[in-house]
């Protein structure tokens, strides 16, 4: 039998995977489209000292510092120090700087990017508050405490579990996307048309994406219902997931945009879509067994189907990594262009997570 000392250097070695995995896609995203690669005339370590940019988007700047924040936290994790949280937080912090620098200078070989030592700046501050956060909610901080209770009372037990809350928060992430079905997504010059200006909503809205809107809320809170304790899976569970993801929405609209820009938010596409969500939500836990992992393949499948058709045939998309050119001009140069990428791929982690989990591990297999 394993000892303990085996076992906890096993899960030290397993919290890498996370990381590593976060990190291979901060690599993509920062270095994306990987092509063009020349050689720059300046000095490669010129952008350091560059006077600091002077125009700066708040949209830039908090999609930085969300997307390093997990960086941080997993480093935090993974190098932590028993006994020595100060100085866990420092190594995390430096780990995540050293990855934006790396990421920075190998910009300066990209003619679609531009390295900036104020992405440096920002990143780090993303990458320390992802490590305060650590150490705020370590166990043995009064936080750390309560949130393990939290855990343990209303999510299943294992790492498997943890895993599905892991992706679960990159969905979070991914809603800082400026394309459907983030809420801000849309035509930014014409701005959005509430439901209350009922003839100009009308023109604008499209069935397409209100079924996407709905699709992608009742496929994530069937999602979210595969790791919480409740097996009984009745209808207030689901509905509270659903009113929490909405909460995630909205709350990622508002580091987009500004606050009177908010209510505009409400049109006629997002309602739609979140009461044809509820309704989608109400009938099928009426007729299906909400436990089957069939059953948010097939969401997350058909999810994916609308989502790619009302692209497709959208006349003003902004492309993303896989739709990627727009009047063969590169969209995608940005930190934003990270949440484009996730929220196009995390369907499909979280399908393949859904496949894993029920056929592959015995806590999945036993589940019913």
């Amino acid at each position: 039998m394993p000892s303990r000392a085996q076992n906890d250097s096993t899960h030290r070695s397993l919290l890498w995977l996370p990381l590593l995995a976060y990190v291979l896609l901060v690599i993509y995203g920062s270095l994306f489209p990987w092509s063009g690669w020349q050689w720059p005339q300046e000095n490669l370590l010129a952008f350091l000292w560059a006077p600091l940019p002077h125009y700066i988007t708040r949209t830039d700047v908090t999609t930085n510092l969300f997307v390093y924040f997990p960086v941080g936290l997993l480093a935090a994790l993974v190098l932590r120090r028993a006994g020595n949280l100060p100085l866990t937080w420092l190594r995390a912090t430096f780990w995540g700087a050293g990855l934006s620098l790396c990421m920075e200078f190998g910009q300066n070989f990209l003619p679609w990017r531009n390295a900036s030592n104020f992405d440096v700046l920002v990143n780090t501050c993303g990458s320390a508050l992802g490590a305060l956060a650590f150490v705020l909610l370590h166990e043995r901080t009064p936080a750390g405490r309560w949130l393990r209770r939290w855990r343990t009372r209303h999510f299943r037990p294992g790492w498997d579990a943890d895993a599905g809350v892991a992706l679960l928060a990159l969905w979070g992430l991914a809603q800082l996307s400026l394309r459907l079905p983030s809420l801000v997504s849309g035509n930014w010059r014409e701005t959005w048309v509430p439901f209350w200006h009922w003839d100009a909503a009308l023109m604008q809205a499209s069935p397409l994406a209100m079924m996407v809107y709905a699709l992608e809320l009742a496929a994530v809170t069937f999602f979210v219902l595969q790791l919480v304790h409740d097996r009984d899976r009745r209808p207030r569970t689901a509905l509270l997931v659903f009113v929490l993801l909405l909460a995630v929405k909205f709350a990622a609209a508002a580091v987009l945009v500004r606050s009177h820009v908010l209510p505009r938010l409400l049109s006629l596409d997002v309602v739609g879509g979140i009461l044809a969500g509820l309704l989608l939500l109400g009938v099928l836990l009426r007729r299906e067994r909400c436990g089957k992992a069939e059953l948010v393949l097939a969401l997350l499948a058909a999810l994916v189907s609308a989502k790619l058709f009302y692209l497709l045939n959208s006349e003003d998309y902004v492309g993303g990594p896989l739709f990627a050119w727009q009047d063969n001009h590169i969209r995608w140069v940005n930190m934003t262009g990270f949440a484009y990428w996730l929220a196009d791929i995390w369907p499909f982690a979280a399908a393949l997570y859904m496949i894993v989990w029920r056929w592959l591990l015995p806590s999945g297999r036993g589940r019913n």
